[in-house]
């Protein structure tokens, strides 16, 4: 625990993984030192202990079949937070905007499994914005000036402009002179003196530290070892974000920014797999240019339902998934999308008959909705992880010419209508010429240029109306990204997971350590599967949900499936450098491929 001081960062947050592993396996005893930690004067420490206990409330309120967590040690604990901080005269309270969020969590975890733990207002008292609690009567600092920086400051140019500008909501980037930015400064610098951080203490190690992040040994972001003005200065932000966001300064104040550096549920990377062995990239006998204009479409049908995938029965049937192959010694390369979409039942054949004809090159398709600031543990349970909702597709359906009024500005001179526009009024006052011209044309003298009037009138004019077919739709896979760079804790990297409207319709359940969602009997019910390969040009991923679950949910919301496979064959990466460079250009150095299919559901028997 005390470990979780250091301004090493990679230190602190393998500490705070240690932290988490230990209360998986001793929860109480977790649970009673992050209470403890909560009378330590240095934030640092209680911030990483509740979020390690956020962690494992999160990994333990899904044990299948053992409810003795949920049931006995959860509500304890939640019980006790609450008291400690966000009861009236709470002796813990605080503005500082992480350690009240993972506190809040953990009470919202033992809500959902005890309605009656805690009254209405005590729920609300649990819950931002906050009236009382914290230091809620902020000092300005008057040892420091406005001008100091360097070595004098705790603050470097980013974090002074970009971190503190976010608590100025008006404020434009780099202007220190605003006022309400000059009072925010002056407070956290305030925060920063009473945390015990001064020029002439920490001047020297903290001008050492900086020093350091020019060696190339000390690695990126997730390594680096922050000065101890940088370590006060957060401590102090965080604390003031909370207390504008409760004073409603900050009215869309989120705490799950780039700010927060670590997922405190510790998620692993997918299952490692290599589904798809087949060679798409055809007979190296065949001319090249006929390859890329004519070659085979990559058959991906026998990827789109699996009867097992790693020896786990399902069947599984593909809701998404990405493969591109490319080989140098035959100069071609290749990559195909399979993504889904679930339409209404009346609209399926219309939305397929329309999605058949378009050309889906260019990413025509909808993006698949990124789930950025959600930790993996919060899925799909949380408020944090949102709905994909529907979105919509529009088919152009066809183009007519139609005549419309439209009003327009045109110049009068008593009340008739001069064949003059605006630029013609402006030239006789920049130039002479321009003056006589006018006067030559249009037979009009300077004072009759005082009298020319601009006035609104109805004119008929043509414009193209193009028709649309819309349907909307549902994906039902969201990309999980979490910003990982910042930490070595945590190499989970991108992962695919269920839609929130499907997961919770299914009442389907998080497992630690994974993205895959279960059954309440313990049941696997998604299977996300990756090569993990770092050759951009040579990887693959697939995302499967188990046959049953999905038939159920299209069969109860009356849902039709449908695939859309597209992709591109062309000429590799090295080869169209070189192309680009020749005056043997081709001129078709890439073609658009595509197919799209409807699920039809077979009956299956229950996982």
């Amino acid at each position: 625990m005390w470990l979780l001081t250091s301004t090493d960062r990679e230190l602190r947050d393998v500490a705070t993984r240690a932290m988490y592993w230990f209360g998986r396996g001793d929860p109480v005893t977790l649970f009673e030192d992050s209470l403890k930690s909560l009378d330590i004067n240095d934030p640092y420490v209680p911030e990483r202990m509740l979020a390690a206990s956020y962690g494992v409330a999160m990994a333990r309120h899904v044990d299948i079949g053992d409810q003795a967590f949920v049931t006995v040690i959860l509500p304890k604990f939640a019980r006790s937070l609450y008291n400690s901080m966000f009861a009236e005269g709470a002796p813990s309270s605080t503005t500082h905007s992480l350690m009240r969020e993972y506190a809040t969590r953990i009470i919202e975890i033992a809500l959902l499994h005890n309605p009656e733990l805690f009254s209405f207002e005590e729920v609300q008292r649990s819950k931002p914005p906050f009236t009382d609690g914290g230091c809620r009567e902020w000092g300005e600092c008057e040892t420091f000036k406005e001008e100091y920086h360097g070595l004098d400051s705790p603050f470097h140019m980013d974090f002074e402009n970009y971190t503190l500008g976010r608590l100025v909501p008006d404020r434009r980037n780099y202007d220190f002179k605003h006022d309400g930015y000059r009072k925010v400064r002056a407070q956290v610098l305030w925060r920063v003196e009473q945390l015990g951080w001064t020029s002439e203490l920490f001047k020297d190690v903290d001008s050492s530290i900086a020093n350091e992040h020019y060696y190339p040994r000390t690695g990126g972001e997730a390594k680096k070892i922050e000065r101890y003005g940088k370590k006060y200065s957060w401590i102090a932000f965080f604390e003031m974000a909370g207390l504008l966001h409760d004073r409603g300064v900050l009215k869309n104040w989120r705490e799950r920014t780039y700010s927060v550096d670590i997922d405190p549920s510790f998620p692993e990377p997918v299952t490692k797999d290599y589904l798809i062995k087949d060679d798409f990239l055809g007979d190296p006998e065949m001319d090249m240019k006929e390859w890329i204009a004519n070659g085979p479409m990559p058959d991906m049908n026998p990827y789109l339902r699996l009867e097992e995938v790693q020896q786990v029965k399902g069947p599984w049937v593909a809701l998404d998934g990405y493969v591109t192959q490319e080989d140098e010694t035959r100069s071609r390369s290749m990559f195909c999308f399979i993504r889904s979409f679930l339409v209404r039942n009346r609209d399926a054949d219309s939305f397929l008959d329309h999605l058949s004809h378009q050309d889906l090159g260019g990413r025509w398709l909808p993006e698949t909705p990124d789930i950025i600031y959600t930790f993996a543990g919060e899925i799909p349970w949380c408020d944090t992880f949102p709905k994909n909702d529907l979105c919509e597709f529009s088919f152009v359906t066809g183009e007519e010419t139609v005549k419309v009024q439209r009003s327009q500005r045109v110049l009068c001179l008593d009340g008739e209508i001069l064949g003059l526009t605006l630029v013609d009024l402006i030239r006789p006052r920049v130039s002479d010429n321009a003056d006589r011209k006018v006067e030559e044309q249009q037979h009009i003298t300077k004072e009759d240029f005082k009298r020319i009037e601009v006035r609104l009138m109805p004119v008929e004019v043509k414009e193209v109306k193009t028709e649309y077919a819309k349907f909307n739709t549902l994906i039902p896979v969201c990309d999980f990204g979490w910003e990982g760079y910042q930490t070595t804790a945590i190499d989970a990297g991108h992962a695919t997971t269920l839609a929130k409207e499907i997961a919770s319709y299914l009442e389907l359940i998080g497992q630690p350590q994974t993205f895959d969602l279960f059954t309440k009997e313990g049941v696997k019910a998604t299977f996300n599967v990756s090569d993990h390969s770092n050759d951009f040009n040579n990887k693959q991923n697939m995302f499967f949900i188990r046959e049953n679950l999905l038939n159920t949910y299209l069969d109860k919301n009356n849902f039709v499936l449908i695939w859309a496979i597209w992709g591109e064959r062309g000429y590799s990466s090295d080869r169209i450098k070189k192309l680009f460079h020749s005056p043997d250009h081709p001129e078709q150095s890439y073609v658009v491929f595509s197919f799209v299919k409807r699920y039809e559901a077979t009956v299956t028997k229950a996982g």
